[in-house]
């Protein structure tokens, strides 16, 4: 919004408001799960568009196997994005969502880290990973092993 004041005939002031042109809006992620995290192009459904990710921008779903919470996942990281104008890999913060999206496509930065278990370990379960291991765990006073 622009304000002006501007003097009319008297010695009076006037003042204005002037409103910005609005930018006009872009679908994101926050709104469907079929929408791009990178491009904001809408897909038809949500393996399209993961299929649209993988291909275009390299992609991948870390550890999909263990994953228990796709579109949980999906949302968190469009939060990311969107809202907190991050990048997924070095993390780095940007004034726009758009700006955030074009340093990951620039930089190669459109994947999920591979060190951040901690952030993103409520979307997925390995116990079913490790369930056909045959390890045993052998307790000695307070020291544990595995076999």
């Amino acid at each position: 919004m622009q304000k002006s004041i501007r003097q009319s005939e008297g010695d009076s002031l006037s003042f204005n408001e002037e409103k910005a042109p609005e930018e006009p809006h872009v679908k994101s992620t926050l709104e469907s799960l079929r929408i791009c995290l990178f491009s904001n192009k809408e897909f038809d459904g949500v393996k399209m568009c993961l299929d649209h990710m993988r291909l275009k921008y390299n992609f991948r779903i870390v550890d999909i196997e263990s994953l228990i919470n796709l579109k949980g996942l999906l949302a968190y990281i469009a939060e990311r994005i969107q809202l907190g104008k991050l990048c997924l890999l070095c993390n780095k913060q940007f004034k726009t969502a758009a700006r955030v999206q074009q340093h990951m496509i620039d930089m190669g930065h459109c994947m999920m880290p591979m060190d951040a278990d901690d952030e993103y370990e409520f979307f997925y379960d390995y116990r079913r990973a490790y369930a056909n291991l045959n390890v045993k765990r052998k307790t000695k006073g307070n020291q544990i092993s595995y076999e």
